[in-house]
């Protein structure tokens, strides 16, 4: 939002730009690519990601010039630029592991896909310079049970939606990184220099 700018952007996979209106209802603005999650920055630009697994996080002019495109690593959710013009977001990871006690029958004998989440910083130039994994410092030990018992359900297709990271935020004055977990009801709070966990607001705390 800015003010007198109300941003609205699509969630379904059919309906993926952006519009911005007035207090009126008036259409001022849209957007004239695929992309998700805009937000306005300071310096006018748009940061958005674009729709799909392979999703990249982007930069735009009001009139829709790309500034800057990331690889397509597959960003989801929110995306952020920090005020040192790194770009920060989430992509999903994916690791074999056995199925926990809750598991389905069908599941119990062999490994099976836990997707988690990376944190990803890049610079400038659209170079990894940060990254931080669930799996390394969360533990596939800390698992919502409710995840495990729905593997047999039609839309996990087997797979265990382990942390279904929301959102991601950098914290300058604390140099901390903020992590929402939806699928684990948490939130961490994690030393940039050190990537160690401050502490978990939630089920991990």
């Amino acid at each position: 939002i800015l003010e007198g700018l109300t941003i609205f952007t699509g969630y379904h996979q059919s309906i993926t730009s952006g519009i911005g209106i007035d207090k009126y209802g008036e259409i001022l603005w849209f957007s004239k690519q695929d992309y998700r999650d805009i937000k306005f920055l300071k310096n006018g630009n748009i940061i958005a990601r674009t729709s799909g697994s392979n999703g990249r996080l982007a930069e735009l002019s009001i009139n829709s010039d790309t500034t800057f495109i990331s690889e397509p690593l597959g960003f989801h959710h929110l995306v952020q630029k920090t005020s040192m013009n790194t770009y920060l977001g989430l992509i999903h990871l994916s690791e074999a592991h056995l199925c926990p006690s809750e598991c389905p029958i069908i599941f119990q004998n062999y490994p099976v896909t836990w997707k988690g989440d990376s944190i990803i910083e890049l610079d400038s130039n659209g170079n990894i310079i940060w990254e931080w994994s669930t799996f390394d410092y969360i533990g596939i030990q800390n698992y919502n049970s409710f995840y495990i018992e729905s593997l047999n359900s039609p839309n996990s297709n087997g797979i265990i939606d382990w942390t279904h990271g929301n959102e991601v935020f950098y914290n300058e004055e604390e140099n901390a990184m903020y992590l929402s977990m939806r699928n684990i009801n948490t939130i961490s709070k994690i030393d940039y220099a050190t990537k160690d966990i401050i502490w978990h607001l939630g089920d991990l705390d």
